[in-house]
């Protein structure tokens, strides 16, 4: 009888997960008065959320957003201006004056939804929505051209506030990570088939005998990482989950510990139910959007000195996830 190892790999791609409410559910009049702009029609694309002013010290930001535009739409950026005159009664003209002024100014070709209000109780359902989503400092903006992106998914991604200009260094590359191709499972379990292809394990005749003997390569997605600060409740609190979870299908559960943390990675569809048992837990971070791909390994890799190396150290699996990157089919940033 054959036994197996069991190696799993959680790596940050780009699938998306459900969710009850995303900015597809969105959507704002346009400053013509008569379109509607539905955010639905840009699935699939990068979304920037920008409430704008005319009469504003950043109003110069315009110049930068139209040149992002002008370099990224072909590549699936959308960019939608939101006037306001919530902030020191800079947008105090009606539609019609906003409109002529971004057009013959800075000559904005990128949709503009008409006046809104983007903060406090009365502001526009998208942002109490960007709000819930990304805190105060991320979702709400502060003051005039605060940048909400959305990923391709409708999921709010991050805020920039006006002092971020449009050409920073840090806005572009959110916006370049954002518009990266999501990951094709099928992609990524042909190249982990392919590892024992390569020239360079034919020099060690036995660990290409075990790599081409690997059992199945496994890909989830929609999956959640929960990082907990340690506690003494916290291993009875895990035992509590794993009941609960116990007569559940088709779900995934893994859990590591470090020295002052531990990681447990569930599928997104009971993340609710994680966070309602560890509600008195202390969570140091969450990462959503996660796969993990799990890569069954025959006993014999426990007798030849070097499997590991071979596939982690020697960079195996982490050429094959740079070729992915270089591809476009993986959205996995690499060093």
């Amino acid at each position: 009888m054959k036994y197996f190892i069991l190696i799993t790999i959680t790596l940050i791609l780009n699938m998306g997960t459900a969710m009850t409410e995303n900015a597809y559910d969105h959507s704002f009049k346009s400053i013509n008065e008569e379109d509607i702009i539905k955010l639905s029609d840009y699935k699939g694309k990068t979304i920037v959320v920008v409430n704008t002013a005319s009469l504003c010290g950043f109003t110069y930001q315009y110049e930068g957003l139209q040149a992002l535009y002008d370099t990224y739409s072909d590549k699936g950026l959308i960019i939608v201006g939101v006037p306001s005159n919530d902030f020191g009664n800079q947008e105090s003209g009606d539609n019609e004056q906003v409109k002529d002024f971004c057009e013959s100014t800075f000559n904005i070709t990128f949709p503009l939804t008409e006046k809104n209000v983007v903060k406090g109780k009365n502001a526009h359902p998208f942002f109490q929505w960007s709000k819930k989503e990304l805190g105060f400092i991320g979702g709400v903006p502060r003051w005039n051209f605060h940048k909400i992106i959305i990923d391709k998914n409708g999921n709010a991604l991050a805020g920039f506030t006006a002092l971020t200009k449009p050409s920073s260094k840090k806005f572009i590359n959110e916006i370049e990570k954002a518009l990266r191709k999501p990951a094709r499972s099928g992609a990524i379990v042909m190249a982990l088939k392919r590892i024992s292809d390569n020239e360079e394990f034919l020099s060690t005749h036995r660990i290409v005998n075990v790599l081409r003997n690997l059992g199945d390569i496994t890909v989830r997605s929609s999956l959640t990482d929960y990082c907990f600060k340690l506690s003494e409740s916290l291993l009875l609190i895990q035992g509590k989950f794993l009941t609960e979870i116990r007569d559940k299908k088709d779900i995934f559960y893994t859990s590591s510990r470090g020295v002052g943390e531990s990681n447990i990675v569930v599928s997104s569809n009971i993340s609710s139910l994680l966070e309602e048992v560890f509600r008195r837990e202390i969570c140091i971070d969450k990462l959503d959007n996660l796969s993990a791909i799990t890569v069954k390994l025959p006993t014999d890799n426990v007798k030849i000195p070097g499997i590991y190396y071979f596939i982690y150290k020697h960079n195996r699996f982490y050429a094959i996830m740079r070729t992915l990157v270089a591809s476009e089919i993986c959205n996995i940033e690499i060093p």
